[in-house]
Parts: structure tokens; sequence; C-alpha cells
């Protein structure tokens, strides 16, 4: 049962290490509070794996069936039942970004694509990243140098990364701070 990315990395490492896992998500979608694009590719790299993700449910109730667990959730077509050796239960928590004043203090979140910056407005260097591609974690390095040595949003982009590659990804994020993705020539100007 998920509400939180930690849920999924748990649920996604149980899967690969050879278990049989069912998702049971509440709203329509996994991570509901992110671009609808990021989280069905998602679903489709986590189903491509082998996990089942079941959303738009309630759990009802749980209970112990001799050595098995049973999760009764209603869902729009009735109830159903999940049966399972072993369950996990990730609530999640609320994050409280709400009313420490981010815009208020020139934080600027990007939010274009699958690789999402940080910035402060106030002086533009990156101050963190969210990233979901295949292979992400291969930026990590390079984003943290850049928070690390206080690189400007203005020098990734105009920084040279080759045409058609996973870092360009960052260039490409970085120029939608101030020109729309969708304005963009082919190679990324």
């Amino acid at each position: 049962m998920e509400r939180s990315y930690i849920a999924l990395e748990c649920a996604q490492l149980l899967a690969r290490f050879g278990c049989h896992v069912t998702l049971l998500q509440r709203s329509s979608r996994i991570l509901p509070t992110e671009a609808a694009d990021l989280t069905d590719t998602l679903t489709s790299y986590l189903s491509s794996e082998g996990m089942e993700i079941v959303t738009g449910v309630s759990i009802q109730r749980i209970k112990n069936e001799g050595n098995s667990v049973v999760v009764e959730v209603a869902e729009s077509g009735g109830v159903r039942n999940f049966k399972a050796s072993r369950i996990l239960i990730a609530t999640g928590r609320e994050p409280n970004t709400r009313s420490i004043g981010l815009e208020e203090n020139g934080v600027l979140l990007n939010e274009k694509g699958f690789i999402k910056l940080i910035r402060d407005r106030s002086n533009d260097k990156l101050v963190g990243a969210r990233i979901l591609a295949p292979e992400g974690s291969e930026l990590l390095m390079e984003v943290s140098l850049a928070i690390k040595y206080e690189i400007t949003v203005k020098e990734l982009v105009s920084a040279f990364y080759p045409y058609l590659t996973l870092g360009e990804g960052l260039k490409l994020a970085a120029i939608t701070f101030g020109k729309s993705v969708e304005k963009l020539s082919c190679c990324a100007t």
C-alpha cells in the first residue's frame, strides 16, 4: 500500500528480489501530487518490472487467513480481496512546505518534463533537482557539483552538452526557466 516515494522504492526493491508485489493505491494514480505524465511513465516502468499496480481503491479491512493476510478493498467495481504472505503498509507523510514562504524568498520550482530543477531566484543558483529517467542516477553527481560549486542556471544553459544524451536533459530543464520547452529548436537553444 503506497503513498510515498519510500513505499515505491520498497515495493520496487522487493519486486527486484523476486517477490510478487501488488501495490494498492487510494488515488487514481501513484504519487498523485506529481505530474500525470511523470507518474504514468513511472507506473509503466514499475509494471514492466512485474509489479501489479491497482489504483482507486479504499482499504476496508485486513485479516489473517491461515498463513496469509487478506486485504479487502472497495473499488468502482465492488469489493475485491488481495491475498498475500506479508504486507507492507506505508502511510506516508505530508510535506510541510506550503507555509514556509518558498516563493516569497525567491525559490522557484520548475516542474517541466521528467527532470525538475529547483533554483533560488534571487541568485539563479541551482539548489536541487528531482529526476525520473532510466539511468537518471547518472545525473546526480553533475547536479551535486552544480550545487556545491554554486553554478547558476544561466551557466548550465550556456554549457555544451552532447546532443541526445541524458546530460542534455539538465540543459533542457535549465532552459525552461526562461523559455517554454515548446519553443525550443531541435538543438535546445
